[in-house]
Parts: structure tokens; C-alpha cells; sequence
């Protein structure tokens, strides 16, 4: 729980991380703005409806800013995969990953981080993957995106650090979700066998830790990489 006003922004809303993460923000007593394609949300949270790998950001974060009057902690949990390998990727494919985990978040801190400042506290969450630090064949284009997240996680830190803002990211393994019942069963096949706890992750799984990250218990957690994968990372 945190003591300081609890207004949180989470993307990727509709389904799968973001809905459970949205989800529990409410049950602990946030005022929450999800922002999705859908505008589908879990029972208690405001919507918005955008597109963020449309350059939809702006406007979706002012209208976020508007239902809340501030926003206080970001969650960067919009998400999609794209499964190919380097020498048969489809550039547009691989720009619209780029665009949609790092770009997205990128335009969507800059705007908010201003008014975080000035408060002089705010949280920032981003979900990485497993996939950034130890790699993954056919998810290059993905993989690269949550690489270029993690690294401004940890600069980002840096300069904000000052103001009581701490920005982290989690690297969930497999976790059972839309989209990664979108990859091909050999791709889910192998990563069940590469996580130690021999069974998938549940949004919930992410969820909780998320929290964590956002309350006050976790001021001095910044510029970290926090890894829930059921061991899935490990030696790697």
C-alpha cells in the first residue's frame, strides 16, 4: 500500500497481465484508468480506448490525466508477439513491436514524468520478458523491444531517482495469456521446459509483484529488473 495518492495508469487493460494487474490496483484501493483497443476493463476501472501502436498515445494519456486528475503511477503492460525468424521477418512487423513496447512507452512516460516531478513521487512499471536477457529463436523483433525497455528502465532511474520516482520493470516467463497462446505450440512446448516450476505463470502471478512495486514498501527497489518466471531465467 502506498501513502501518497493512488491514481495508476495501466495499458493493455482489456486482457491477459494488464487485466490482472488492473484488476488487483482496484482491490487494493487505486483509482484506475485502463487503456486498451477494447476499452475493456475490469469491473471498477475507468477506460480508455486507444490504439498505442497507432500513435494513439498522446491523446489516450491526456484523456487518462483528465478522468483522474493526475496520474501517479504507470503501468506499461500493452503488449502483442510477433514470431519469425530474423531472415524471414517482415520489417513492418518488427517496426510495430519496436513501436508498441518501447516507442509507446517511451511517448507515454515523457508525458507523464513531468507531473511526477512535481509531486515528488511516482512509480513506473514496465513489463519486459524473460526473452530480453536470455533470448528466444523466431521471437528477434520481440525480444529486441524488451531489450531497448529494460535499458531505459535503468537510465530512467537515474535521472529521476532525485524526485522519490522509481522505475522498474518485470520479466515474466511463460505465463498462460492470449498472447502466448498465440505462439506455436512448439514455441510454448519450449518454454515450459526451460521453467523450473514446471508449469505456466497465471496473470495473477505478475500481478501481485506489480503491486509490490508500486507501494511505498518498494521505495528503494529502483532501476531493477525483477524476473518472475519460475526460474525460467535462471543461468542465464
Amino acid at each position: 500500500m502506498t501513502k501518497h495518492l493512488r491514481r495508476a495508469l495501466v495499458t493493455g487493460a482489456s486482457s491477459g497481465i494488464g487485466w490482472a494487474i488492473t484488476e488487483r490496483l482496484v482491490t487494493d484501493g487505486w483509482q484506475v484508468v485502463g487503456i486498451s483497443r477494447t476499452g475493456q476493463v475490469p469491473e471498477g476501472a475507468l477506460s480508455v480506448s486507444a490504439d498505442l501502436a497507432e500513435d494513439g498515445v498522446g491523446e489516450a494519456i491526456t484523456q487518462a490525466q483528465n478522468l483522474l486528475g493526475g496520474v501517479d503511477a504507470y503501468v506499461g503492460a500493452a503488449g502483442s508477439t510477433y514470431e519469425q525468424l530474423a531472415a524471414r521477418a517482415d520489417l513492418e512487423q518488427v517496426n510495430n513491436q519496436l513501436r508498441l513496447h518501447y516507442l509507446a512507452n517511451y511517448e507515454a512516460i515523457s508525458l507523464l514524468v513531468p507531473g511526477m516531478v512535481r509531486a515528488r513521487w511516482g512509480r513506473i512499471v514496465l513489463l519486459s520478458s524473460v526473452v530480453a536477457q536470455s533470448g528466444m529463436a523466431g521471437l528477434t523483433a520481440y525480444g529486441a523491444a524488451k531489450g531497448a525497455l529494460e535499458a531505459l528502465v535503468k537510465s530512467l532511474a537515474l535521472e529521476v531517482g532525485r524526485r522519490a520516482i522509481t522505475v522498474n520493470a518485470v520479466a515474466p516467463g511463460y505465463i498462460q495469456t492470449p498472447m502466448t497462446q498465440s505462439l506455436s505450440p512448439h514455441q510454448r512446448e519450449r518454454y515450459l521446459q526451460r521453467t523450473g516450476a514446471a508449469r505456466p505463470g497465471t496473470p495473477q502471478d505478475v500481478a501481485g509483484p506489480v503491486a509490490f512495486l508500486l507501494s511505498d514498501d518498494a521505495a528503494y527497489v529502483n532501476g531493477q529488473i525483477l524476473h518472475v518466471d519460475g526460474a525460467m531465467g535462471v543461468g542465464n
